[in-house]
């Protein structure tokens, strides 16, 4: 569950900062960022999800999860391949 504690806007949008608690209370989390739909105030609550070392929470089912979740496994895969190029050129020595 997120709970909204401040909002601030770009021009590209609006996000919010509040808390996040998980469903059965083990796990909260200060200075959250908040990336979806269903907040209007200071003091609303949502239910939420944090991808695990992020402070970014994201509303259940959101695109922006998703997208997250892809471009951090698209950085993991180029890492990869720039290490596998890297020691082909090492052993064949170019």
């Amino acid at each position: 569950m997120f709970t909204a504690t401040d909002r601030h806007c770009s021009r590209g949008g609006c996000l919010w900062d509040g808390t996040f608690r998980s469903d059965n209370g083990a796990i909260v989390q200060d200075e959250v960022t908040y990336d979806g739909h269903g907040i209007d105030h200071v003091g609303d609550r949502v239910r939420a999800e944090v991808v695990k070392g992020s402070s970014d929470a994201y509303g259940r089912h959101s695109d922006a999860l998703l997208e997250s979740i892809l471009f951090s496994i698209g950085g993991v895969v180029c890492l990869v391949w720039w290490e596998v190029l890297r020691r082909r050129r090492a052993v064949s020595g170019g």
